[in-house]
């Protein structure tokens, strides 16, 4: 004979293969030592037993339940609750919901288990005291008994629903959160399919992904960036002055006019609180690339290297990479998650002063929505507002 499951217990995840197959084995040796439990003839408790048992070839006993138990979820989950090892205060949190809360037929189903458990009680304290009190319907009140139980009670505030459900309020937040904002990777977790900070991180990818899609529309529909705000991220690429050239046919001043550290520190750009320069700078100006980040008020962070894959001129070596200097002002928040890398960024050189795509790509896809400058820069790029003397 067949059985369908309650949905108090589904609310819980089946057992994983390794250990229903210990199971299996210990009921193929030992026997089914718990029956499995049956509430209107549908199985409460023993999913994983009857599982089992069918692997195991063992036939499976039955218990009937339902006229000791008033509420098959309460019953459940102080069954299941604390004895399941659940992978977290969040999974646990949103079985506890899956059980109280999720569903509107579940709580009718949960309103109308109540109303008929009362009901029955209702009549069989009735019975009880009319044989106790053959006179009591001769004018008597009838006293009665209150038999409502205490189990079902709705806990109204966070920290009751906590504690009833065995976690701490800050998970019972956090699954709240995420059953709001993804009620499909909510059941992921609560199934142990996967975990809550897996379940965070693939909606923030969903969530920065479609930043950078809108953000990409914007671009392929503008020539610059029209914006009331301030720029939030700048990248400058500083024509750096060298004292000693001597290779007449390198020299820098052949390609654009070159700036003296202070004149640079002088071109501070006006920013929102909160911004992020990327600066570029060739390895022997990196004292003065550094000094630049703090004149202009940013505070300097770390650092990432541009391999540009074909050797150069140089006097201790010959210079195959250039440095891009991260510093940050006020609260400007560090590389996404999503677009987290290497802090090495390999690119061909092309032309002289020109930087690597990758790089405007990955800040692109990094801070889709950032207003952005580039500072001293020669080839407008879509979305971004310029400086420079070329522009």
């Amino acid at each position: 004979m067949s059985y369908t499951t309650h949905e108090a217990a589904n609310a819980f995840p089946m057992m994983d293969g390794k250990s229903l197959g210990e199971l299996t084995e210990d009921i193929r040796k030992n026997g089914l030592k718990v029956p499995v439990a049956l509430y209107e003839g549908k199985v409460l408790d023993g999913r994983n037993r009857m599982l089992a048992c069918n692997d195991a070839g063992v036939r499976p006993e039955f218990q009937d339940i339902t006229s000791s138990v008033d509420d098959p979820y309460m019953w459940v989950w102080s069954l299941n609750g604390e004895r399941r090892h659940l992978g977290s205060q969040e999974q646990k949190a949103l079985i506890w919901r899956k059980q109280h809360g999720m569903s509107e037929e579940m709580q009718k189903e949960r309103a109308r288990i109540k109303r008929e458990a009362d009901k029955a009680r209702s009549e069989a304290a009735k019975k009880q005291h009319e044989v106790s009190n053959p006179r009591a319907g001769e004018g008597a009140s009838g006293g009665g008994t209150d038999c409502t139980t205490t189990k079902t009670k709705a806990h109204k505030t966070r920290e009751a629903e906590a504690k009833a459900a065995g976690v701490n309020k800050g998970a019972l937040a956090r699954a709240d959160a995420l059953l709001n904002e993804s009620p499909e990777y909510a059941a992921k977790v609560a199934e142990g399919e996967m975990t809550f900070a897996e379940a965070r991180r693939e909606i923030k990818k969903a969530q920065h992904a479609k930043k950078v899609e809108e953000a990409a529309a914007k671009r392929s529909h503008a020539d610059g960036l029209e914006s009331d705000r301030l720029p939030e991220l700048v990248m400058a690429d500083p024509p750096w002055s060298y004292d000693h050239q001597k290779a007449g046919n390198r020299e820098i001043e052949n390609h654009y006019t070159t700036a003296q550290t202070g004149e640079i520190e002088s071109h501070a750009p006006q920013t929102a609180d909160d911004c992020i320069l990327l600066l570029w700078a060739t390895a022997p100006k990196l004292l003065e690339a550094l000094s630049v980040v703090d004149a202009w008020g940013f505070s300097y962070k770390t650092c990432a290297v541009w391999d540009k894959k074909k050797v150069g001129m140089g006097y201790w070596f010959r210079g195959q990479h250039e440095l891009l200097l991260v510093g940050v002002k006020g609260s400007a928040s560090p590389t996404p998650e999503p677009a987290r890398r290497s802090s090495v960024f390999e690119e061909p050189r092309g032309r002289h002063s020109v930087k690597p795509i990758c790089v405007y790509e990955w800040v692109e896809n990094a801070w889709p929505d950032l207003v952005k400058l580039e500072m001293y820069c020669r080839s407008p790029r879509s979305g971004w507002m310029v400086w420079g003397n070329e522009v």
